[in-house]
């Protein structure tokens, strides 16, 4: 959350038991696949969803690319991430997704 331009607080959710449903939203890795809109307003961020959500399914916002920068994310490339891997000659596909936290 930002207070007059700076970052303010934000949601660190790894001990289950201080956290809250909050755990289960994470970033979409585009547009498309986002189930929730998130906005601010005054001083608090809010949730919405737009589309169902199955029992389940994971809770995924879209920030935009704009925001994303000034929370300091990094918009990978997720075809350069793609990498076939071959395990006693059976082909897997893998994919690594990765986030730096502060």
């Amino acid at each position: 959350i930002y207070l007059d331009g700076d970052p303010n607080h934000f949601i660190d959710a790894l001990d289950k038991s201080k956290s809250n449903w909050m755990r289960y939203v994470n970033c979409a890795r585009n547009e498309d696949e986002q189930n929730l809109i998130a906005y601010q307003y005054k001083g608090d961020i809010y949730y919405r969803s737009f589309k169902d959500i199955e029992p389940g399914n994971e809770l995924l916002v879209w920030y935009g690319q704009d925001y994303g920068k000034d929370l300091g994310i990094e918009r990978l490339d997720i075809t350069s991430l793609l990498k076939p891997k071959y395990i006693n000659g059976e082909g897997r596909c893998t994919f690594y997704l990765w986030h730096d936290f502060v």
